[in-house]
């Protein structure tokens, strides 16, 4: 069928190809640019910048290190797994509940997670914002943490749909061996969603890890600023001066780093869960 395609649209399907090919091209170009120039010294960055460095330097990192760039990079991270953590552990159950269960409201319920994913948070911010500041939340982590969990729709809908897809003689042979409903969940079901929410981390992290509206609304303190807040305020403070230029390309090249590891780590089981279609 796909070599059936190719023949008849050819000309698109070379096209598409092209374009694709470039842009990954372009883009690995400018991600390894980035990498290299962080290890480069400031002379090599202007006069070699498509080149490999003469010297390997490791100064720019110690000087971001000095500077307490990494204070931005534990809030980010222990923001982040936590915030993935309780994600899945609400939109799991709330998904095996809503595939598995009918209950009047059941449909109601899906749509409502369903609208969800079509607003976004820039929407609601003036009563968030009213909100966490009568919660006494504004300038703290832990409001930014209660806004993350609160985005669980996308996660809901994709687990709802991978529940439902599950034979239910599987949960009729769970109960005749004596099991409950949570045993049926924790046993049954939640080993069979790992793909999907491997799937789903890598996606969740992104959004959390890169996300610079939430905690440039919610964030004044420099003591509370995420990765993406740490970076501009190290860039405006430190980046026009020509001294600085390899330390701003290690604080981007360090802000990148947790997302490569994630996906070099979990990439098979990523694209498992995006490309599995049926339970075995």
């Amino acid at each position: 069928m796909l070599k059936k395609l190719k023949r008849e649209n050819w000309p698109w399907y070379l096209i598409v190809s092209v374009i694709i090919g470039l842009w990954c091209l372009i883009t690995t170009l400018l991600f390894l640019n980035t990498i290299i120039s962080s290890f480069k010294e400031n002379i090599d960055i202007f006069t070699r910048p498509w080149l490999l460095p003469q010297k390997i330097v490791f100064d720019n990192y110690q000087k971001l290190i000095k500077d307490g760039f990494m204070r931005y990079f534990a809030k980010s991270f222990g923001l982040l797994i936590a915030s993935i953590v309780c994600i899945l552990a609400l939109a799991a159950p709330a998904s095996y509940g809503l595939g598995k269960f009918k209950f009047k409201g059941n449909k109601l319920l899906r749509n409502y997670f369903l609208v969800g994913m079509m607003f976004p948070v820039q929407l609601g911010v003036i009563p968030l914002f009213n909100l966490l500041k009568t919660l006494n939340l504004v300038d703290n982590l832990f409001g930014i943490f209660l806004i993350y969990i609160a985005g669980i729709s996308i996660p809901v809908f994709i687990l709802t749909n991978f529940t439902q897809n599950v034979p239910e003689e599987l949960r009729e042979a769970a109960r005749i061996d004596g099991a409950n409903e949570v045993g049926i969940f924790t046993r049954i079901f939640l080993p069979l969603m790992r793909p999907a929410i491997a799937a789903m981390i890598p996606l969740l992290a992104v959004g959390i890890w890169n996300d610079f509206f939430v905690p440039l609304v919610f964030i004044s303190s420099d003591a509370f600023k995420t990765v993406p807040l740490g970076l501009m305020r190290y860039f405006t403070s430190k980046g026009f001066k020509l001294e600085y230029i390899g330390v701003i390309f290690a604080a981007m090249s360090l802000s990148i780093f947790p997302l490569i590891a994630l996906y070099l780590v979990g990439s098979k089981n990523i694209i498992e869960g995006l490309t599995q279609g049926s339970i075995k």
